[in-house]
């Protein structure tokens, strides 16, 4: 593994291997070889030391966000979903992203809103914890997984969960998020700009390549029309008093004009901004609801409580709203009125946070794999998040529930089943972003695991509707059920699909 033929030796992370994937996810099955040798040891322990510190982080955002016992589902309903446990048990390349993804969430989080209940840390911490795994995570992630996808998404999430929240504009915590904010901004912009930029040179160099002088001056026109609307836009909010964000608008469009491109191989057109090639291959076609069916199976079975997660997260934002207007009509003024107002904006923040994650992460990741190539759902961890708040609220709030909820998982699932029925094997390849060939002798496993889906949406449809002590029973029964498909896929349909 020292020679000059390792395609690990002597090379920088930024550098491709194969032509169109980033070096640095090969560099843990490359150091576990390495330090404990060619064998399956060595091979296995560094996915499995990834996956328990992955399994730390949501803990810890999940405990950070609400409570322990969030952090708890957090971690037990990530170790049940297919793309993360089969990603730990195999040389799989879709770990690093998730785990890069987490770490950027949870130190931009705490950076840039340093509370989090009784037991959390001082602020002054708080903030250096944030800033050094911030750090630690946009690094991997942008090697691994590009500055769209590794970058862009967790600022953007932390970003947009800040905005919506309202966080308090007075005093010395006003101006501090505000400053987060605006960090988070050009943190934004920083990773968004060589992408777009790339984009546009690939254009031209396109047209320019083929000689189609006409599609050529068609998209200069369309670029000038585009910067001249961005431009009249950031006069229009400059008149209105908007004036950072009229200088966001126009700075991107300058920005564009003058960045030079990102460094790109000759031969294989691979750019470290990206982490691959752009537009390969060409004959891909991905369209916005493109990214829903390999969520079912890289999210199952948790794919059904997905959309009443998202429902319940609104309801619950609502009540919190229509209670917040109601006391303000008999609440005081002074220190009780600021920490009540500071109070909840930390609610909804630390609410629209795994939403806005999970949204703003479904796009980027849609249009990387439009413009790149496919790519694992590295923001797995975000509605990950919204089933454990959900089941958490489920199991403290018997209000909570009812015949919605039961008719969005009884829908989600089976929508699921009909995929499964179709289609099992993508089940075991959601961790490699392709479709592995299923043998003829397991086509039953998907008739099981179709069973084994509608099954389990039923028990957690009828526990969310029931209230007491059978919910309290019955949903720690589907956890439990969760569980046993993921160790019987792991210790029985693996070992027979190899055989």
């Amino acid at each position: 593994l020292s020679d000059a033929s390792n395609p690990l030796d002597a090379h920088p992370l930024s550098q491709p291997v194969s032509g169109f994937r980033s070096r640095i996810l090969l560099w843990p099955l490359w150091l576990g070889v390495r330090w404990l040798g060619v064998n399956e040891l060595g091979a296995r322990m560094p996915m499995a030391a990834m996956a328990l510190l992955s399994l730390t982080v949501i803990f810890a955002l999940g405990s950070w966000l609400r409570s322990r016992s969030t952090g708890m589902l957090a971690g037990l309903v990530l170790l049940s979903t297919p793309l993360f446990f089969m990603s730990a048990r195999l040389a799989s390349l879709s770990l690093m992203p998730i785990l890069a993804q987490s770490l950027s969430v949870l130190g931009l989080a705490l950076f840039s809103w340093p509370r989090g209940g009784a037991a959390a840390p001082s602020t002054s911490l708080s903030m250096v914890m944030g800033a050094a795994l911030a750090a630690v995570g946009l690094t991997l992630g942008g090697l691994s997984s590009g500055m769209l996808v590794g970058v862009a998404v967790p600022a953007a999430a932390v970003a947009l969960a800040m905005s919506l929240a309202g966080s308090p504009t007075e005093g010395t915590d006003g101006r501090r998020q505000m400053i987060c904010l605006g960090l988070l901004g050009l943190l934004l912009g920083a990773a968004l700009l060589p992408v777009v930029r790339l984009v546009v040179e690939h254009a031209a160099q396109t047209a320019k390549a083929a000689g189609a002088t006409a599609a050529q001056g068609a998209s200069s026109l369309r670029m000038q029309v585009a910067a001249a609307a961005l431009l009249s836009a950031a006069a229009v909010l400059w008149l209105l008093g908007r004036r950072g964000v009229a200088w966001v608008l126009a700075a991107l469009v300058v920005a564009v004009g003058v960045l030079p491109a990102g460094p790109a191989e000759k031969v294989t057109g691979y750019s470290p901004w990206l982490a691959g090639v752009l537009h390969w291959p060409g004959n891909r076609e991905v369209q916005i609801d493109t990214l829903v069916r390999s969520l079912g199976f890289a999210l199952f079975p948790w794919s059904g409580v997905v959309a009443a997660a998202i429902a319940g997260l609104f309801s619950w934002v609502g009540s919190q709203l229509a209670s917040a207007d109601g006391g303000e009509a008999t609440a005081g003024t002074g220190d009780s009125a600021a920490t009540s107002s500071a109070e909840g904006a930390w609610q909804l923040f630390s609410s629209l946070l795994p939403l806005c994650w999970f949204c703003v992460g479904y796009v980027f990741v849609t249009l990387y794999s439009a413009q790149v190539g496919d790519v694992a759902f590295a923001p797995l961890a975000a509605p990950v998040l919204l089933v454990a708040i959900y089941l958490d609220r489920a199991l403290s709030d018997d209000a909570s529930g009812g015949t919605l909820a039961e008719l969005c998982v009884g829908l989600g699932v089976v929508v699921v089943g009909r995929d499964f029925f179709l289609s099992p094997e993508l089940y075991v390849s959601t961790h490699v972003g392709e479709t592995l060939r299923w043998p003829a002798p397991l086509g039953s496993v998907g008739k099981a695991l179709m069973l084994g889906s509608l099954g389990l949406g039923a028990l957690w449809g009828v526990a969310l509707a029931l209230r007491g002590r059978l919910r309290r029973l019955l949903l720690p029964l589907g956890l439990v059920g969760a569980l046993g498909l993921a160790l019987g896929a792991v210790h029985g349909l693996m070992p027979a699909l190899a055989r």
